[in-house]
């Protein structure tokens, strides 16, 4: 399936609660309560919240790798279903799915770009412009340290991804990776695309950010009794 453009994603009324995962980061459990908004294209969202309180689940869920979620989400005033998120969204920090057919041979940065079907973008232009080093591109993702931002990016865009999610991160990961959520955030804008970035302190980065959403932090007396939803692993 190849998605229309995004002129706009509205959520309504969304809960969902799952255990995202992230090469390098702490699993942990997430809940997503009642969250309602409307995200347009060509803007970065940072979704301010603690550990467990929903950015991270917001991410997982936009990225396609949710299963079942409660509400409803509308792409160009569109109802989506689970299953079809994720030919929009893009889990940033993950590599392609390894079951895919042609990844029998190691899962390099180059062959995942060159496996792209967009006919938007040149992989030579976006080696370029995501800053991405020769020597590191015949690695596999997991390989190239905090470059792997950047090189996730280049790969979701050239399997024309939409919607680009970071994981939660909190100061220290901000602080270890602020010069690449810029680049990331500049490019992804430019491109037209929505960038979700989920984050304890929005202080560092808020220069670059569009939108700041804030999550509540979900008292006991709010939360309501769910199942733990099944999830797709990006690792």
């Amino acid at each position: 399936m190849i998605p229309n453009p995004i002129t706009s994603m509205e959520l309504n009324g969304i809960s969902v609660n799952c255990q995202p995962e992230m090469m390098n980061f702490k699993r942990g459990e997430e809940r997503l309560e009642r969250f309602s908004y409307r995200f347009l294209p060509g803007r970065t969202y940072g979704v301010v919240c603690e550990a467990g309180h929903g950015g991270w689940a917001l991410s997982y869920l936009l990225s396609g790798l949710v299963t079942a979620f409660e509400g409803t989400v509308r792409i160009n005033k569109k109802i989506v279903q689970p299953e079809e998120l994720r030919f929009y969204g893009w889990y940033l920090g993950q590599a392609l799915p390894a079951s895919r057919n042609f990844f029998k041979k190691k899962m390099t940065i180059r062959r995942q770009l060159e496996y792209g079907t967009s006919k938007k973008y040149r992989v030579a232009d976006l080696i370029e412009r995501f800053e991405l080093a020769p020597s590191r591109l015949d690695r596999e993702l997991r390989h190239v340290s905090n470059e792997r931002w950047n090189a996730s990016a280049a790969i979701g865009l050239m399997h024309e991804k939409q919607v680009f999610c970071f994981p939660w991160l909190d100061e220290v990961w901000v602080e270890a990776i602020r010069v690449r959520l810029q680049t990331c955030s500049a490019l992804l804008n430019e491109y037209g695309c929505i960038t979700i970035i989920p984050i304890q302190n929005p202080t560092k980065i808020d220069h670059f950010i569009d939108e700041v959403l804030v999550i509540p932090q979900i008292t006991p007396l709010e939360a309501k009794d769910a199942d733990y939803c099944d999830a797709d692993h990006a690792d």
